[in-house]
């Protein structure tokens, strides 16, 4: 039992020696080793109200608010009504700077996202209600009375900021709203355009594919009549060679007749040389000589005969050929 109360004793004067050790630290302003020395008296003695206000004010001096909110809480088990009036009224502090905090220096001349405004506001609404419990608890606390008015300006600036952006955004809804509007006829016109536009390309392109299957056409009908006339030409100028290859030849047999008709005279011309130097030479009688005389004209009256039949025979033979190759003629068609 004696060692027991020694132990006690001896603990206390540890956690006294480490909390005068840490407010020295606190009063130079050595805020981390306060905090570390704090801590390390909360882990011996979790429930004490003095640590933990003591750690919740410590870490309030380093912006750390929600580990200081979670301490405040813990000192609230103190019995003594100042310590739980001033840890009450050091949370609503606590709510209040963590809403600046959250807010930006800046936060009036700019927008807020929706998330970081409701949050501000549900901040600056606990403080409110912090003060308003230290005020119950002493309602002539002036500073609690001071805070309590910021801490109410400060939520109507919120709410007027709110209601700001409310009517920014159905403004820009409606804005947008319009603009896509605007946005979805001028597309609607550029896809009648087009439209419009394509069925004149497509009446077009017909257009001028018919007047090209109309030229083509017209091509190859004039082509059809030049072949045509190509053809006539060339089967009246094959005719024209036949009709004067045939007046050639006919020519070139006059030319033969003539000769022959030259080489009978000169014969008949030899024959009557010879029967004259016969009749010079023998002196036939007058008898002979008329019998041998009309011989003779009978031979080349027979001669000249044979020689035209003979004509008439090589040119119905000629003109029967040239007619038989017209009758076998065919436009286009090669003769040879």
């Amino acid at each position: 039992m004696i060692k027991l109360i020694l132990f006690l004793f001896l603990l206390s004067s540890s956690l006294f020696g480490s909390l005068r050790e840490a407010n020295g630290a606190f009063r130079n302003k050595d805020y981390k080793k306060t905090e570390d020395l704090l801590k390390a008296l909360q882990v011996e003695v979790p429930d004490d109200a003095i640590i933990n206000y003591d750690l919740g004010v410590t870490q309030y001096k380093q912006n750390k608010f929600e580990e200081a909110k979670l301490n405040f809480d813990r000192a609230l088990n103190s019995s003594d009504p100042k310590l739980k009036s001033k840890t009450i009224f050091n949370n609503g502090n606590t709510f209040y700077k963590n809403t600046l905090s959250m807010l930006g220096k800046n936060w009036k001349n700019q927008k807020l996202e929706d998330k970081v405004l409701d949050a501000s506001m549900k901040e600056v609404k606990v403080s409110i209600e912090k003060y308003k419990e230290v005020l119950m608890l002493d309602p002539s606390d002036k500073p609690a009375q001071v805070n309590k008015k910021h801490a109410e300006e400060l939520l109507k600036e919120l709410e007027k900021k709110q209601q700001q952006q409310n009517q920014q955004n159905q403004d820009e809804k409606k804005q947008q709203e319009g603009q896509d509007k605007k946005d979805k006829k001028e597309k609607e016109e550029e896809n009648k355009q087009d439209k419009d536009c394509g069925c004149n390309n497509k009446k077009e392109s017909e257009k001028n594919e018919s007047k090209q299957n109309e030229e083509k056409q017209n091509g190859n009908e004039n082509k059809d009549k030049n072949d045509q006339q190509k053809n006539e030409n060339d089967k009246d100028g094959k005719q024209k060679r036949d009709e004067e290859k045939l007046d050639q030849k006919e020519c070139e047999e006059q030319k033969e007749e003539n000769k022959n008709g030259g080489d009978k005279s000169k014969e008949k011309e030899a024959l009557e040389e010879a029967s004259q130097k016969s009749g010079k030479e023998q002196q036939p009688s007058m008898s002979e000589a008329k019998m041998d005389n009309r011989e003779l004209r009978a031979m080349g009256a027979l001669l000249d005969n044979l020689q035209a039949d003979e004509q008439k025979i090589q040119k119905a033979l000629i003109k029967q050929g040239v007619a038989g190759k017209m009758n076998n003629y065919v436009p286009g068609q090669k003769n040879w």
